[in-house]
């Protein structure tokens, strides 16, 4: 779970909510890829869809949601819409259902968009998801290096600091890329957009709350990829094996245990540090 994202957990903020969300929707592009990748199957002879009409409708609803919990978690909701319409609207494994899948999923994020923007019409007279800014968006782009540098690794705010076991995303990424280039791409455009808008914020630090929460949102999407490269098995971490890891790919096994071993050590020694 990391500090940031217990702590958050326990206090009325939005973005814990979000993660769940934002994970469950990165699950599901792990699962169209690795379908979209597998899948050999003619498509008359095509019957199953990665997941029910319900699912879809439930991952419809679930990020139709994320504006309605702060206008900045718009941007990622808008992108996880993209990708997951665009798999569903030209993936073979949708074949059989296409035209339900797509009705199911964009039902629901028209109807609580136009809601959303109703509630900026009534509220404050504009259709603007920024009206209660003045119409002016509240970010700096001149301070994007530095508020990324401080979501990062500030000691009093920063996630590094105060999480370093979330650098395993750097692992997870990278195994990502090399085993499915499209994963790996749509994963870091669900990200990377995000955490560059957050770090334009002029108050970056999100004011008197605990450190990183900005960045609470994708740290669980982000922490699926590290469960690509490693396991639990009998409470220690172990490789999957052809994962890659940060170990060339045809690297030998006693190299990628070594790996392991080498990532088990350091989860426990930060699990240590920040619970004793």
């Amino acid at each position: 779970m990391t500090v940031p994202v217990v702590l958050h957990g326990s206090l009325v903020y939005p973005d814990p909510i979000a993660g769940v969300i934002l994970a469950g929707g990165a699950v599901a592009l792990v699962v169209v890829n690795e379908r979209r990748r597998v899948d050999t199957t003619p498509r008359q002879q095509r019957q199953a869809s990665p997941w029910p009409w319900w699912g879809s409708l439930g991952l419809g609803t679930a990020i139709a949601l994320l504006p309605w919990l702060h206008t900045r978690l718009a941007l990622p909701a808008s992108i996880l819409v993209a990708l997951l319409g665009l798999h569903i609207s030209t993936d073979r494994s949708f074949a059989a259902g296409r035209r339900r899948h797509l009705l199911v999923f964009s039902t629901p994020v028209v109807l609580f968009v136009a809601g959303w923007l109703a509630f900026f019409r009534v509220t404050y007279g504009r259709f603007s998801p920024v009206a209660a800014y003045g119409d002016h968006i509240p970010l700096i782009p001149g301070q994007i290096a530095g508020g990324t540098l401080g979501l990062l690794a500030d000691q009093s705010f920063g996630l590094i600091p105060h999480a370093p076991v979330d650098l395993l995303w750097l692992v997870g990424l990278w195994a990502a890329f090399r085993k499915n280039p499209r994963l790996g791409c749509e994963l870091l455009l669900l990200v990377a957009p995000y955490s560059i808008a957050s770090s334009a914020y002029g108050m970056w630090w999100a004011g008197d709350s605990s450190p990183a929460r900005l960045l609470v949102p994708i740290v669980f999407p982000l922490g699926i990829t590290v469960a690509g490269v490693y396991r639990p098995v009998n409470g220690v971490l172990t490789e999957i094996e052809g994962s890659g890891g940060v170990s060339p790919i045809d690297a030998p096994r006693a190299a990628r245990a070594l790996e392991a071993d080498f990532a088990d050590g350091w989860f426990k020694t930060i699990t240590h540090e920040v619970f004793g």
